[in-house]
């Protein structure tokens, strides 16, 4: 009678065993670790990039206190031949131009000045 016990529960053993396995095997395990979808985008919360000073975009790196858009605090500004698109991006004539808009009205007020005193030389002149 005692091996036949011994044997009954050691045959639960087995099936307890075999039963574990199999749920960890591909259901349970799936839902108990990480994912990439759903359930890893609800862990987003902290910011790594901020507002720069110097481009205004959000690349700012707060730990590593360096923009990854223009390279500031570095004097230079940041940019590579391989990515041609961003240098055109910054390129004159995207923004504002404050300065180079008022160079532009005086270099068209000069030429139309020295054009106009070239056609009054140029005019014959009535006695």
């Amino acid at each position: 009678p005692r091996s036949t016990l011994s044997s009954s529960s050691a045959a639960s053993d087995v099936y307890k065993r075999q039963v574990s396995t199999q749920s960890t095997g591909s259901l349970n395990f799936a839902s108990a670790t990480m994912t990439k979808g759903t359930a890893s985008f609800g862990k987003r919360q902290n910011k790594s990039h901020c507002l720069c000073k110097r481009c205004g975009r959000r690349a700012f790196h707060v730990s590593k206190k360096r923009c990854a858009s223009c390279g500031y605090p570095d004097a230079k500004m940041r940019s590579y031949n391989w990515s041609i698109k961003a240098i055109r991006r910054r390129a004159p004539g995207t923004g504002r131009m404050r300065y180079m808009k008022v160079q532009a009205k005086k270099i068209n007020q000069v030429k139309r000045v020295t054009d106009a005193i070239k056609a009054h030389k140029q005019a014959p002149q009535k006695f």
